[in-house]
C-alpha cells in the first residue's frame, strides 16, 4: 500500500502530533505502538507485529507511512504505548522547555522517543548542545509529568 502523503510532517509541533496520531489511527485501526520516535520533519515508529506478537514492524512517517526494514525481534519485557494517553498539549510544553530543564537553554531537541521499556511508558526528550557535540534528556509520563532529567554535561 502507497503512503497517502498530505504534506510536510512536523512531527515536533502540536498540529504535526495530532495529524501525525490521525493519520496512524486511519492507518491501522487503533493508537497502540511498540515505540514511536519524533523528530523534526519524521518520524519512525515499530508496532507488533499482527501475526506475530513477539515481533515488531518498523515504518517511517514522513507525511504517510513506509514500511521501513525488515521485521525484527521485539525485546523482551518491552510494552506497548497507547497514544490516546498522550497528553499533547504536555508533551508539546515539556519539547519547549527541555533545552532549560537540562541546562542546555540554547540547544536544540534531537528526538522525542515514547517507549515502554518494561516499566512502564514514558516520553524521553533528548536535547543537544549547539554544537551537536553533548546534551542531556529528561522522562516524563505520557501526562507531561517530568520524574527524570539527566543534565547535560
Amino acid at each position: 500500500m502507497e503512503p497517502i502523503i498530505v504534506g510536510q510532517a512536523q512531527p515536533l509541533t502540536q498540529d504535526g502530533i495530532h495529524a501525525l496520531f490521525e493519520q496512524y489511527r486511519q492507518r491501522f485501526g487503533d493508537l497502540t505502538v511498540h515505540e514511536l520516535g519524533l523528530y523534526d520533519e519524521y518520524a519512525i515508529l515499530s508496532r507488533t507485529a499482527p501475526d506475530a506478537p513477539d515481533k515488531v514492524d518498523r515504518y517511517d512517517f514522513r507525511g504517510g507511512f513506509k514500511p521501513s526494514g525488515i521485521r525484527t525481534q521485539r525485546l523482551p519485557g518491552t510494552g506497548e504505548v497507547d497514544l490516546a494517553q498522550v497528553n499533547v498539549p504536555a508533551l508539546v510544553a515539556l519539547i519547549a522547555d527541555a533545552p532549560r530543564l537540562v541546562g542546555v537553554p540554547d540547544g536544540t531537541i534531537g528526538h522525542v522517543l515514547l517507549a515502554d521499556g518494561g516499566k512502564g511508558p514514558t516520553i524521553n526528550v533528548y536535547v543537544y548542545d549547539r554544537d551537536q557535540t553533548g546534551g542531556g534528556y529528561l522522562r516524563a509520563t505520557l501526562g507531561g509529568d517530568v520524574w527524570q532529567v539527566n543534565p547535560a554535561n
